[in-house]
Order: C-alpha cells, then sequence, then structure tokens
C-alpha cells in the first residue's frame, strides 16, 4: 500500500490534477526563478567586461589616429579634442557598466531569498540564476574599477607620450 502512495502504478499514465500541481508550485524551492529575466542576467555579467573592451579600443583607436598619422609620431596630438573625446567615451562606458552592476543587482535581489542553504534542495534553474547573478554582481564593480583606472591614465598621461 506505501509502494502505491509513493510511485504510481507503471500502467497509469494520467497527469496529475490540478489541485495536485498547484501544490506543488507553491511549494516548490525556487518560485521566483519564473521570475529572472535571462536579459537582464546576461547583462549583468557582459555589460561591463564589455564596456572596459569598448573604452580600451576606442581610446587606444583615437589616440594612435591622433598621435601617430601616416606613421609618423607627433610631440602632441593632432586632435586638439582628443581628451574630451577620450572622456566621453570613458563616461558612456562607465554608465553601461552601471546599468549591468543594476541589472545584477536586480536579478540577485528576485533570486537571493528563494533558498539561503544549497543543500535544502534549490532545482538546478534556481542554481544557476542564483550563480549568475552573483557573478555579475560581484565582477561588474571590479570590471568598474578598471574602468576608471584606464579613464585616468587616459587623461593624465599623454597619449603621444613614449611609454
Amino acid at each position: 500500500m506505501f509502494a502505491q502512495m509513493v510511485r504510481p502504478p507503471s500502467g497509469s499514465a494520467t497527469p496529475p490534477s490540478d489541485g495536485v500541481d498547484r501544490s506543488r508550485r507553491e511549494t516548490h524551492p525556487g518560485p521566483k526563478h519564473a521570475r529572472v529575466r535571462p536579459v537582464f542576467l546576461l547583462a549583468g555579467l557582459v555589460a561591463a567586461p564589455l564596456a572596459w573592451i569598448i573604452q580600451i579600443c576606442t581610446s587606444e583607436a583615437l589616440a594612435s589616429h591622433a598621435c601617430f598619422p601616416m606613421g609618423h609620431p607627433l610631440s602632441a596630438p593632432e586632435l586638439t579634442s582628443l581628451l574630451h573625446l577620450v572622456a566621453m567615451v570613458s563616461a558612456a562606458c562607465f554608465v553601461l557598466s552601471l546599468a549591468g552592476l543594476v541589472a545584477a543587482w536586480t536579478c540577485w535581489r528576485t533570486v537571493r531569498s528563494e533558498c539561503s542553504d544549497l543543500a535544502a534542495g534549490l532545482p538546478e534553474p534556481g542554481r544557476r540564476s542564483r550563480f549568475l547573478a552573483l557573478v555579475g554582481l560581484l565582477g561588474s564593480p571590479v570590471f568598474m574599477l578598471g574602468l576608471l583606472l584606464t579613464a585616468m591614465a587616459a587623461l593624465f598621461v599623454s597619449p603621444c607620450a613614449r611609454w
């Protein structure tokens, strides 16, 4: 009798009734997993590193074009507004990385209270969302620091100076 209660008979393939399915959803250990948007998880993971890469590539391209036209080094940049352009690119990239941090924080706030103990049986999608949100939340400030340090180097060191 107990074995019949634990598993259904082998010949029956009827789905559980709506009441049973509803009670399963209410007691699901990760009910908020469905509310985490994959786009926000992706933005939280890649926005800050992508912004840093964009900042480095754009700043280096602008500086090389302004300081080494036609392969001849100059002592001062040919483009007079080079520092303003580099500052605007750095600010735009910082805003992009900040948006990624906000997206990661939003995802983390959604999934952090699902289960404080991972051994309690958080299902695989819930663990994945929680992990990705945490990686985005911890990684974004590191890349934001890289953005700030790169901007400081680009603004304080002459772009045409020899390293």
